[in-house]
């Protein structure tokens, strides 16, 4: 084991980070999300009618001459959706920042802050005190960290952060997502560091739910 002076002439050391990623092309979601409704919808019917056709041929009643399966149809729809879903899914992927790097900052920093920004009393705001409780631990009110975020980026991917980068985030963002990040900037100041069991064991254990 390495000593203490060891260890504190190592480049590993440093506050707790972890990576993140934001998509900003929210507003192609509800087109999706039309799409893939009725992609869902052209499957249970193509699923119903494939169903049908093939009770039809066990029964030995045959199509029509001239007459094209339906089934034939409601596939090249189907794939006709699942194309423009897909693409859209692409392009929301493109819009993704990816690799946002978040750095924890020094105890006695967000000591302050937290303190400066509790969590939510039950009683007066219940709706927040919930959102604080289910996204960050109760350590403090995650919706005024929200807009904070990016006081602890340190890395957009492979570039260093400007002044409005997280603003313009803020700003074309889910809510869910911006939660979900400003939920990972609590969880580096009230989680500790979990080594957890050697990664090799990982390979000679099945995971949950296998035998």
């Amino acid at each position: 084991m390495a000593t203490l002076s060891e260890i504190q002439k190592s480049p590993d050391v440093g506050r707790p980070e972890r990576k993140i990623e934001i998509c900003v092309a929210g507003k192609l979601a509800a087109e999706r999300e039309t799409i893939d409704r009725e992609l869902f919808r052209v499957r249970a019917e193509l699923t119903a009618a494939e169903r049908q056709e093939a009770g039809a041929r066990e029964g030995g009643r045959q199509q029509a001459v001239g007459k094209k399966p339906r089934s034939l149809a409601l596939r090249q729809q189907a794939e006709e959706l699942a194309e423009q879903s897909d693409a859209l899914g692409q392009r929301m992927a493109a819009a993704t920042i990816t690799d946002i790097l978040i750095r924890a900052t020094t105890p006695a920093e967000w000591r302050a802050w937290s303190e400066a920004h509790p969590a939510r009393d039950p009683e007066e705001d219940p709706a927040g005190a919930e959102r604080d409780k289910k996204y960050a631990a109760r350590a403090c009110n995650i919706d005024d960290l929200i807009p904070l975020v990016g006081d602890y980026v340190v890395r957009y991917g492979n570039e260093t952060p400007t002044d409005g980068a997280w603003q313009f985030i803020v700003d074309n963002a889910a809510l869910g997502d911006l939660t979900t990040a400003a939920s990972h900037v609590a969880a580096l100041h009230v989680q500790g560091v979990d080594l957890g069991k050697s990664r090799r064991t990982w390979l000679s254990t099945p995971p949950n739910g296998a035998s």
